[in-house]
């Protein structure tokens, strides 16, 4: 059985957001309302850093490839054994 490409991103997307989701409700129970934006915004520091750093990297990648990005979503599935 193998599981298309779009599938997987959609269940990647849904996951990854369940898991920002949880993440601010348990820093919200652990942290008291004084640190709770300062805690909140150096959890999510990583997201920021991507916004800048994600364009060197493709073209990084681009470089180095004749067909860039074109497998990149599709070769996940297929990295793994399904059956």
């Amino acid at each position: 059985m193998r599981v298309s490409p779009s599938v997987s991103s959609n269940l990647s997307c849904i996951l990854a957001s369940t898991h920002t989701l949880v993440n601010s409700l348990i820093l919200a129970d652990i942290t008291s309302l004084q640190w709770r934006g300062f805690v909140n915004g150096a959890i999510n520091l990583p997201y920021v850093i991507n916004a800048f750093v994600g364009a060197e990297i493709t073209a990084g990648i681009n470089g180095y490839s004749a067909n860039g990005w074109r497998w990149g979503v599709s070769s996940v599935p297929h990295t793994y054994k399904t059956g």
